[in-house]
């Protein structure tokens, strides 16, 4: 039945089989070649990745910097004062604060 799907399709399309045939390589090449292309891009990153992680391992000081890189990233991102004032509070809990607020009906 896919023969005939194929038959159909090259008569709806007016190419010859050879012509089919030519069309569906030249298709597959180009996703080979796309294929190759990404695959080459991310074993590139996964070894950088990997170097990344081994020199971790393997120096001492690089676990500290990379632990300074992200404080200064979060500080940063975070490192600003409250909008908020903390007050003090003399920690003592009142039987009303357990009691939650709600409706009577």
């Amino acid at each position: 039945s896919d023969t005939n799907n194929t038959g159909d399709s090259q008569l709806r399309l007016g190419l010859s089989a050879e012509q089919a045939d030519s069309v569906l390589r030249l298709q597959l090449g180009q996703l080979t070649r796309l294929n190759q292309g990404k695959l080459e891009e991310e074993k590139a990153e996964l070894e950088s990745k990997g170097a990344d992680l081994q020199r971790l391992l393997d120096v001492d000081d690089a676990v500290y910097e990379l632990m300074i890189e992200e404080f200064d990233n979060m500080d940063a991102k975070f490192g600003h004062d409250r909008k908020t004032k903390i007050l003090n509070d003399d920690g003592e809990v009142n039987e009303i604060d357990l009691i939650t607020n709600s409706r009577s009906v």
